[in-house]
């Protein structure tokens, strides 16, 4: 496990592509070192911000290398797995647990209508196949359709297949009750923010110290964090491409 676990303000990396097309790993280090240098306390690889679900395999362990190569232990990494078939989603997540992940962001499998009953049994597979690596669960139904209930939250919680969320629906309820088993698992648990405009309305409610900092824990309190960047700002800032992103 890299530099302890997951808990702070955690930059979703954007993935870098040259005019060619391909991953353009000398500026992804740029990104991540620049980062790091600026007192993020945690890297997330393969995001949606990263566009995990529009890179092939190679492009995706090669960005996943990289990102480990470059931080050098010096904060925890968190790499993201989004796959509807899960033996490719047990490869990766295999895959970050040997490369020194600190966990795995899993989304739930998408396209298609999935059962609750479903996604848990993925969720418990992937686990199994993480052998100890804390394993998060994404709950971005806006880009896979494909809810995270708070119900299966709670069975996985309480079965400790999952170590955590992170929510990026803009759902206050769905936040609260997933900072709730927080407070309620014996076991470590991260609750995340994925999205920007949630932490305002939440400081509103006195909230933000245990959202955006690990679920209520002692050693996560508020502190400063730095500004939030969109994808249009960071691609003008860093001169690189993004493979969905208009430019």
């Amino acid at each position: 496990m890299t530099a302890g676990t997951p808990s702070g303000s955690v930059a979703a990396l954007l993935t870098p592509i040259t005019s060619e097309g391909q991953l353009d790993s000398h500026a992804l280090g740029g990104l991540v070192r620049s980062l790091i240098a600026g007192g993020l306390d945690g890297l997330l690889v393969l995001g949606s911000s990263g566009e995990v679900a529009a890179l092939s395999a190679r492009e995706r362990r090669e960005a996943v290398d990289t990102v480990m190569r470059t931080s050098g232990g010096q904060v925890p990494v968190l790499v993201g797995v989004a796959s509807n078939a899960l033996a490719d989603a047990v490869d990766e997540v295999r895959a970050a647990r040997i490369a020194g992940a600190a966990a795995v962001l899993v989304a739930p499998p998408f396209y298609g209508p999935v059962q609750q009953r479903t996604v848990a049994d993925f969720y418990r597979r992937v686990a199994d196949a993480a052998d100890g690596l804390p394993v998060l669960a994404y709950h971005v139904p806006a880009f896979t359709g494909v809810p995270v209930a708070p119900e299966t939250i709670a069975t996985l919680a309480a079965e400790g297949v999952i170590a955590g969320v992170k929510d990026s629906n803009r759902d206050l309820e769905y936040l609260q009750q997933a900072i709730a088993l927080g407070a309620e698992t014996t076991g470590p648990w991260s609750t995340f923010v994925g999205t920007d405009t949630l932490p305002a309305r939440l400081r509103r409610v006195d909230m933000a110290p245990i959202t955006l900092y690990g679920a209520g824990r002692e050693d996560s309190r508020e502190k400063p964090r730095p500004p939030a960047s969109s994808l249009s700002s960071a691609r003008r800032k860093s001169g690189f491409s993004l493979r969905w992103a208009p430019e």
